[in-house]
């Protein structure tokens, strides 16, 4: 199994040497005081044309029972999720781009009583692109419709900011 996951990392990292539509970035957060935990998701992606994007998402949290994590499902000690997504990307306007990406989000883990979870959402994420620079943009998600086939429920964030996201496109 190591040796597949190295081959395939070794293959990826050869391709996305010669390309010039790969980007790569992510989110980060923290939080502190009483509900003090961190979350991580790495994304990876690949522009198909020059408005259909490609990739996936690899999140992990690690909280307290005050701090929700990424998936917002149920917070926890720890918590992961794999969402490979398709970005639509309707409409650009010199450096801002708006998009809606479909994904499919896997997620998982435990918690605070020990209890293992998972489970997998149908989500439809709007939001917006700000090109800093040639190579370097910031994403900014507005908001979530997904429904959880785990929990059976639709759900709908219309409220304010959800995720600020950095790449870099090389």
């Amino acid at each position: 199994m190591k040796k597949l996951i190295a081959l395939v990392a070794a293959a990826l990292i050869g391709v996305s040497a010669f390309a010039q539509d790969w980007y790569i970035g992510g989110k980060i957060g923290f939080s502190a005081g009483s509900a003090a935990g961190f979350a991580f998701a790495p994304d990876f992606g690949y522009c198909l044309s020059d408005n259909l994007n490609v990739g996936i998402v690899l999140g992990y949290g690690n909280e307290n029972a005050a701090f929700t994590g990424l998936n917002g499902y149920v917070p926890g000690e720890m918590s992961w999720e794999v969402c490979p997504y398709l970005r639509y990307i309707p409409f650009a306007w010199d450096k801002v781009s708006f998009f809606v990406d479909s994904c499919l989000d896997l997620y998982g883990g435990r918690d605070n009583l020990g209890d293992s979870y998972t489970g997998f959402a149908l989500c439809f994420n709007p939001g917006i692109t700000l090109e800093l620079t040639d190579r370097i943009s910031v994403d900014f998600t507005l908001g979530l419709l997904n429904y959880d086939f785990s929990e059976s429920e639709l759900q709908f964030n219309a409220g304010g900011l959800s995720s600020i996201g950095f790449f870099y496109a090389f």
